[in-house]
């Protein structure tokens, strides 16, 4: 009875077992299995994230100031700006000065115009003198001479701003029919009244040329300081503006020679900047290969495992189906036990008491003998 007591209660607690493991188990496969799925791109996603974090930063690293040169740069742009302002202050101050001398040129330019219309009356004067005393020496030299045609006379005066009356041009016109004595008083009066108009024009651009140069005498006299100063500015503006010239072409020189300077040290910045670029990429593309080939070989191995758990678990089944199947027939066993131990006491109960047949009495020994043969039967 104990063996079989035994045998029942490994029984149950071989089945309460299985029943605890085997879902427990199926669990932990399934939770296996998502954390390795769960977990693996975590990882690669952290790695992944890492590096494009890394060629972030590497890209996008700022260059020191010093390299770049920003002290020169910014001396050589606050020269600019101060050269510029020098020069537009001095052109202003050109400006100025040309339009005094522009003033001071048109005066002097309104003098010599009217020095020539002075030189050309004169002129005009000199020749009607000659007529009139050729006329009045040589009255026959009226139709042969050409210069003191009436039209030549008329055009000269109309030149010189001289008007002739309309009288004097019919007049003209019927010289053929009058005598050569009133033909000749006649262009004789006319000569001198042309005379006295050129005189009276002549006195008149005399008192204006006189105005002109007392009005040039003042300004002469009162800005010759002016005109010295005006003189000596000019020549010192212009060996500055020469000077500024120079020092711009030569500030662009070495602006340039700088500029060329910053260009060749951003091109070899972005050359290195490129290589690094390209060899982070291939690093990259080698950890991600990496990666990639993890990924497999621990699909791989989560297979295998799966395929290797799984043939363990069928063994385990199996196991347990066949001692389930053992428990049944030693229960079987045990029920046919019972009822044969049954028989039996109904058996021993059915048998003489031969203590009383003989007369014998039961001592304390043969009671405890019965009691032990009876449990161990």
């Amino acid at each position: 009875m104990g063996v079989l007591l035994a045998i029942v209660l490994i029984w149950l607690w071989v089945k309460h077992f299985t029943e605890k493991s085997s879902p427990s188990t199926e669990n932990q496969h399934s939770s296996a299995d998502q954390n390795s799925n769960d977990v693996e791109p975590e990882v690669c996603q952290d790695t992944r994230q890492q590096l494009t974090v890394d060629s972030k930063m590497l890209t996008t690293t700022s260059i020191p100031d010093e390299q770049f040169k920003t002290d020169e740069i910014d001396t050589l742009k606050r020269n600019n700006e101060r050269l510029a302002n020098q020069v537009i202050q001095l052109k202003l101050e050109l400006s100025a000065w040309s339009s005094e001398r522009g003033e001071l040129q048109s005066v002097r330019d309104e003098l010599m115009s009217t020095r020539c219309e002075l030189y050309a009356k004169n002129r005009d004067i000199t020749k009607l003198e000659k007529s009139i005393s050729q006329l009045k020496n040589n009255p026959t030299a009226l139709n042969v001479d050409d210069d003191f045609n009436p039209a030549n006379t008329n055009s000269a005066l109309a030149q010189n701003n001289v008007i002739v009356a309309e009288q004097e041009e019919k007049s003209t016109q019927t010289v053929d029919v009058q005598l050569p004595t009133t033909v000749v008083d006649n262009r004789i009066e006319e000569l001198e009244d042309q005379y006295k108009k050129v005189c009276a024009h002549n006195t008149s651009m005399q008192r204006k040329m006189r105005g002109f140069h007392a009005a040039r005498t003042v300004l002469q006299s009162a800005n010759a300081k002016l005109v010295l100063q005006i003189d000596s500015k000019a020549k010192e503006l212009e060996e500055e503006k020469a000077s500024s010239e120079k020092k711009i072409q030569e500030l662009e020189s070495d602006h340039q020679e700088s500029v060329g300077k910053i260009r060749q040290y951003y091109q070899i910045l972005l050359n290195n900047r490129n290589y690094q670029n390209k060899e982070l990429e291939e690093t990259i593309s080698e950890l991600n290969s990496t990666i990639d080939e993890c990924e497999e070989n621990h699909r791989t191995e989560m297979e295998e495992m799966d395929t290797r758990y799984s043939k363990v678990i069928d063994e385990q089944n199996e196991h347990l189906v066949q001692l389930e199947s053992r428990v049944a027939e030693l229960t079987q066993k045990n029920c046919e036990l019972n009822d044969t131990v049954d028989e039996l006491e109904v058996g021993s109960y059915a048998l003489p008491d031969y203590y009383k047949i003989l007369n014998v009495k039961r001592t304390d020994t043969d009671n405890r003998d019965f009691g032990t043969n009876t449990t161990s039967g």
